[in-house]
């Protein structure tokens, strides 16, 4: 488990580390006695790789946004490591340990005479990273899933208050912008370009000025909730279950955000890996998972948000003369696609209003229409609005969880599909407004619904395509006798269409007439 920033320095030289990290690369020093020590140096820690166990110190350093200038602060912020990232990795975080100086010899989990802390950890192996998963090809569809899936509890059940909720806050958004902007500035001309840092600030300001109802509207939703903080790829290990790590810990005010930067995060990374294919299937299951769709209006405003933000963290990396020549002008290297990864995201309305597409699927429960609309969302970079999620939002219902109904019952009768429609398209409008390609995952077996569909795309001025999907009635019953059994993917799947209700389904269906066959 290697904690990797922008600029990570592996066995860095050691005439230029103090002697307490100098001591701690000799295996001699620690009492399960491992057989190497790897060192991997941050901007702000050194991480120990002894064998199965990860030890982690804080430099002592202070750059207004963090402060380990202390051994107080660094023992605090040690402890709430530990603590929070607890939250998404279970059993990895296992404690706060001493290291003691005897006869100038430094030793850690000794608390003889304590002069640092340090925070032990199991260590997850290498090849379980997410990131490193990508890099060999080994990502399936269904690891995607559970991975969204996993963020997508975490948020939900993750702690939310009035006291967290401010910092949503419109005014905290605005000072956060303008404090990245000045943390930037003494690196114009180095790692970013004059022009571009204009041109950023320019849309950022707009953008928050134009926008306060809905930061306001994410506050009142209940959107601002104690999140991870640092969502990414390489903070992400996958076995039989999912292990996040690596949390904020240094400074509330960034972890504790819209759920909507916190996701932003994780796919603003897989973009700038060029696995956008990635990137929008994790969103699209989470969105799936979670039904907050009226999130897609901003997340691109929190992606060039994060993008800033690691390319001012790769900024500082670059600078730290502590660091050697080579990593730090691969840091440089890193921070200047950053920038120009969040001028992308500012430019992304204006680039797609000219490609911008609605479509909605249509056919019985269990024809493919969730598959089909998933594999046509990654060409497309689409968002997926599901009826189903939105749907069980609408009632109040948790989304993963399965509710037994009859046919036009409960939740699934006229009056909540209409309901439920008008939902849909009231979305796929607003992702539409934010330069967003939408698919509306229905059935559409009501003509009516599929007119008003057309009529949104003519209003919006975007194209509109119908994504016509089917199967015999026999492949059908089958597939959803094991949907609600199957694990992996299906585990989170929010229909609650089952083999009873395909009769009634197909025989209420109204049939694509001539004229709507031209857009399929």
């Amino acid at each position: 488990m290697i904690e990797e920033k922008p600029g990570a320095i592996l066995n860095p030289s050691s005439s230029n580390l103090p002697p307490l990290v100098t001591d701690l690369l000799k295996p001699e020093q620690y009492p399960h006695n491992p057989k190497n020590i790897t060192l991997v140096q941050t901007h702000i820690s050194y991480v120990f790789i002894a064998d199965t166990y990860v030890y982690k110190i804080k430099k002592p350093v202070n750059f207004g946004f963090l402060d380990f200038s202390s051994q107080e602060k660094r023992r605090y912020f040690c402890e709430e490591e530990n603590r929070l990232n607890r939250r998404t990795s279970k059993d990895i975080y296992l404690k706060v340990v001493d290291i003691s100086e005897k006869n100038g010899r430094y030793f850690p989990e000794d608390s003889s005479n304590p002069v640092e802390a340090a925070v032990k950890m199991r260590r997850l192996p290498d090849e379980l990273m997410f990131y490193n998963l990508i890099l060999v090809n080994r990502v399936t569809d269904e690891m995607l899933s559970r991975i969204a899936g996993t963020i997508a509890d975490f948020h939900l059940n993750a702690e939310t208050s009035e006291d967290i909720s401010r910092y949503g806050g419109f005014d905290l958004i605005q000072s956060h912008s303008i404090e990245n902007f000045e943390q930037i500035k003494p690196y114009i001309g180095k790692t970013i370009e004059l022009g571009l840092y204009k041109s950023l600030l320019a849309q950022t300001t707009k953008f928050i000025t134009e926008n306060k109802k809905k930061f306001l509207s994410r506050v009142e939703n209940g959107c601002i909730r104690d999140c991870h903080g640092d969502l990414r790829p390489k903070h992400i290990f996958v076995s039989d279950r999912i292990d996040i790590i690596d949390c904020i810990e240094f400074n509330q005010s960034y972890r504790l955000q819209d759920t909507a930067s916190d996701i932003a995060f994780l796919t603003m990374e897989l973009d700038y890996m060029r696995r956008s294919d990635l990137s929008i299937t994790i969103l699209n299951d989470y969105l799936s998972y979670t039904a907050d769709y009226d999130m897609v209006s901003v997340i691109n405003f929190y992606k060039t948000y994060r993008a800033i933000v690691r390319g001012k963290v790769a900024s500082m990396t670059a600078s730290d003369k502590s660091i050697p020549t080579e990593a730090r002008q691969e840091a440089a290297g890193q921070a200047k696609k950053f920038f120009h990864l969040a001028e992308n995201y500012t430019r992304k309305k204006e680039i797609e209003k000219k490609h911008l597409t609605l479509v909605i699927t249509c056919g019985l429960s269990g024809s493919g229409k969730s598959r089909a609309a998933g594999k046509l969302a990654k060409e497309i970079g689409a968002i997926v609005i599901r009826s189903d999620s939105v749907r069980k939002s609408l009632a109040g219902l948790q989304v993963t969880k399965h509710y037994k109904y009859g046919f036009e019952e409960g939740i699934y009768s006229n009056k909540d599909s209409e309901r439920t429609y008008k939902r849909m398209l009231d979305q796929a409008k607003k992702a539409l407004m934010a330069g967003w390609p939408v698919i509306l995952d229905a059935t559409f077996g009501k003509r009516r619904f599929r007119d008003d569909a057309r009529a949104l795309s003519q209003k919006t001025g975007v194209q509109f395509r119908i994504l016509w999907c089917e199967a015999p009635i026999a492949v059908l019953r089958e597939r959803l006798s094991k949907r609600l059994t199957s694990p992996g993917k299906l585990s989170h799947e929010p229909s609650d269409a089952g083999p009873e209700i395909l009769e009634l389904q197909a025989r209420g269906f109204e049939p694509l007439n001539d004229e709507e066959k031209k857009f399929t």
